[in-house]
């Protein structure tokens, strides 16, 4: 699927154009009034008039069986995915090519480089994720987040041997790690 930025319009590529009959010789040359072509826009299906130049849709052979068509500002007025069709059945077979219809600033970001995605967490956005207590070794960051905040200012106890930290209730072990001192290295083992 190709990005296309909204309300600019632009020339894409189509094809290749083949013989109906044999799906292998390329179409140079076709007669555009006989041409079917249409977008398709969620649930809605609009035609297009294919012009030789100088029109809204110019379309043009390019080499081997590829066209250029011109989308104007009307044809993707409209964010999210599209579909473009063309068909004349006795001439070539159908041709059809998805795009997704992004907004100016996002298709800037993304595709052209000139431009940051303008996004932002809600005022309350991290007081709303979770901070309780994982069951066990963490499994992804959010849990690691809190383990290692638990870590330091919840209930932990450490041994000659070992290192605990414990669930709210202060007696439920949620991890166990040996430790080790041999006077020159402490070592502290993976949590299990």
């Amino acid at each position: 699927m190709r990005l296309l930025k909204q309300n600019i319009a632009t020339t894409v590529l189509l094809g290749p154009f083949v013989q109906y009959d044999d799906a292998v010789t390329p179409k140079t040359t076709l007669t555009l009034n006989e041409i079917t072509a249409a977008i398709c826009k969620g649930a809605s299906r609009t035609g297009i008039t294919l012009t030789a130049s100088g029109g809204d849709n110019d379309f043009v052979h390019v080499a081997d069986g590829y066209w250029s068509l011109e989308l104007t500002v009307g044809n993707l007025d409209t964010a999210g995915q599209c579909r473009l069709t063309l068909r004349d059945d006795d001439v070539f077979l159908p041709v059809w090519e998805d795009f997704e219809v992004l907004p100016g600033q996002v298709y800037d970001s993304m595709v052209g480089g000139s431009d940051k995605l303008q996004v932002q967490v809600a005022a309350d956005g991290l007081d709303n994720v979770s901070v309780g207590a994982p069951a066990g070794v963490a499994g992804n960051f959010r849990e690691m987040i809190v383990q290692l905040w638990r870590r330091f200012f919840k209930k932990s106890t450490m041994t000659v041997t070992q290192l605990k930290t414990y669930a709210d209730n202060d007696s439920d072990v949620l991890t166990t790690q040996a430790v080790s001192d041999n006077g020159a290295t402490q070592t502290q083992g993976a949590a299990s």
